[in-house]
């Protein structure tokens, strides 16, 4: 099987340390995925397009280049958004 590609840009690396783990134990055998956590290494990432299959962003980073990622998935969380993201991987997703 195919393993997906997966970058997930987040700039606070407490919040990483927290769901690095349980995203790279839930994809493991479906995905390969990268943690992107500093705004430099993102740009620089950002600027060497290569195959991606999910990109997910933090809301309001612009894509320098968004014709080099017209195949790729790509989702923006609010941190809103990312922190209903580690309640439901921790089974405490409510309302």
């Amino acid at each position: 099987m195919i393993k997906k590609s997966i970058v997930f840009a987040a700039f606070d690396e407490e919040y990483v340390a927290t769901i690095e783990f349980k995203l790279a134990k839930l994809t493991e055998e479906r995905a390969s995925i990268e943690f992107i956590t500093d705004a430099g290494c993102l740009e620089a990432f950002l600027e060497r397009p290569k195959k991606i299959d999910v990109l997910i962003l933090p809301y309001g980073i612009p894509l320098p280049h968004p014709e080099a990622f017209s195949k790729t998935s790509i989702y923006y969380l609010t941190e809103e958004e990312m922190d209903a993201l580690i309640k439901a991987m921790d089974g405490e997703a409510g309302d």
